[in-house]
């Protein structure tokens, strides 16, 4: 368990993909492949690992403690030979297509399968078996290493080997929904190289980790104000954000898009406080308007529509960390005060005065 233990103090939740190998004696050729590769099987289960991570009780954004039932994991393999590379999806044979993403598909709940681990078993749905470590198809020569890009939740549309290389993945502008707000969220591994002796001589580890941002506001009445929970808003718009970001599977990289322009007071992204939701890492300069809200009116008091408030300093929201922000509300004026935390339990703070 020292493994384990260590990824444990990381800074980051991240879900790890364990890769287990089959091993036999000797090497065949693959006629509807046409190249050899080794009797070397990649299997993959899937397990979440956290240290007291941000989030609810009944909250959409689920991905802290296990993967759900019936997640896709797209796997993208490329075999290098020197300067040469092959994506390995393309060469070996699939069920009934040429060119496709390996996708492993989560099986039952992780805590039912295994409550202290988390571990999820996968089932790949993709191809008609699973993937070896491959040799050049022109004279059958072991390839260098393979390398290794695992990406949740699956790009159906998108196919390896095609140009451009990369697809974009967008933040959900609605993000009221569970449905929504679990589509709004992105997990992938550092890309990682395998090596033939590696693989035959131990298991293969990759580690899915958040790189989208993840903010939950909260609002509440000021002590002594006339103002109560009932006044408080329950829905808002979220203006000035990037929720857009680029992924390369072959380079294995994760970069903010801003092709998508930011959300806007016209455009802008809906959240509610009953859950979370997820925006690109960025900055957010000071003055900036993020929120947007209306105060509920109860009895003589009419409610005020239109409140807005803005951070006095700026603010980096990164990927991997969730924010818990509380606005507290007056009548005259609102202001936020805000714990940054992880989704483990590195925790700063800050104040921020809303216009």
């Amino acid at each position: 368990m020292p493994l384990l233990r260590a990824m444990m103090k990381q800074y980051k939740t991240y879900i790890l993909l364990a890769t287990m190998l089959g091993l036999t004696v000797g090497c065949s050729t693959d006629k509807e492949m046409g190249f050899t590769q080794n009797e070397v099987e990649l299997h993959f289960s899937a397990t979440t690992i956290s240290s007291a991570p941000f989030t609810r009780a009944g909250a959409a954004d689920a991905y802290n403690d296990a993967l759900p039932a019936g997640s896709d994991i797209g796997v993208y393999i490329y075999g290098y030979l020197g300067s040469d590379s092959w994506d390995i999806s393309t060469l070996q044979p699939t069920n009934g297509t040429t060119s496709k993403t390996w996708i492993y598909r989560t099986v039952g709940e992780a805590v039912q399968v295994d409550a202290t681990s988390k571990v999820s078993n996968l089932t790949l749905t993709s191809h008609s078996s699973a993937p070896k470590f491959p040799a050049r198809p022109s004279d059958n020569q072991d390839m260098d290493r393979v390398e290794i890009t695992a990406i949740f939740p699956n790009n159906t549309s998108f196919t390896p080997s095609s140009t451009p290389d990369y697809y974009q993945f967008i933040a959900e502008l609605d993000q009221t929904t569970v449905a929504n707000i679990k589509k709004s969220d992105l997990l992938t591994n550092d890309k990682v190289a395998y090596t033939k002796t590696q693989c035959e001589g131990q298991s293969l580890q990759l580690n899915l980790k958040h790189r989208m941002a993840k903010l939950h506001v909260t609002f509440v009445p000021k002590t002594g104000s006339d103002l109560t929970t009932a006044n408080m808003p329950t829905a808002f718009d979220v203006q000035n954000v990037f929720r857009a970001v680029k992924i390369t599977p072959k380079a294995g990289t994760v970069t903010r898009d801003e092709t998508v322009e930011k959300t806007t007071s016209t455009a802008p992204l809906k959240a509610v406080t009953e859950h979370s939701f997820f925006i690109a890492p960025q900055e957010i300069a000071a003055s900036t308007t993020l929120l947007k809200f209306d105060i509920k009116g109860s009895g003589k008091f009419k409610g005020i529509e239109g409140c807005t408030f803005a951070p006095s300093a700026k603010v980096t929201f990164d990927a991997g960390k969730s924010y818990e922000i509380t606005v507290t509300v007056d009548v005259d004026f609102a202001s936020i005060t805000g714990t940054i935390t992880t989704w483990n339990t590195e925790t700063m703070s800050y104040d921020t005065v809303v216009l």
